[in-house]
């Protein structure tokens, strides 16, 4: 009789380890998809941040390329042929130009003239 009693006890402490293994691993994953969740709550954060400091930056890199588009077209405008050449530019002489027919083509078309 003292041997059953052992023997159910033990069951009982055996169902007990197991009860108490299976609570630890789901309290483990629960701790641990907390933290996952954080993680990624924390980078989308961070994600949205530096796209808005992209998307303002982009602006800011559009506005100067505006500007410099701006000058650029105003100067191209005020050169000429006189101007050119009296800052010392002279008309090339004996220049050679290449083109090619088609894009399958490996044949180049040399000519003296300028298109």
């Amino acid at each position: 009789m003292h041997q059953g009693r052992t023997t159910a006890i033990t069951r009982t402490l055996a169902q007990y380890d197991i009860r108490d293994v299976v609570f630890r691993a789901a309290l483990s994953l629960i701790a641990a998809a907390l933290v996952l969740y954080a993680y990624f709550i924390a980078a989308t954060v961070a994600d949205v941040i530096a796209r808005t400091h992209a998307e303002a930056n982009t602006v800011a890199l559009k506005s100067e390329v505006s500007a410099l588009e701006t000058t650029y077209l105003a100067r191209s405008a005020g050169i000429t042929r006189t101007l050119a050449t009296e800052q010392g530019f002279v008309e090339a002489q004996g220049t050679l130009f290449a083109s090619v027919p088609s894009a399958g083509s490996a044949v180049a078309y040399v000519s003296h003239e300028v298109r």
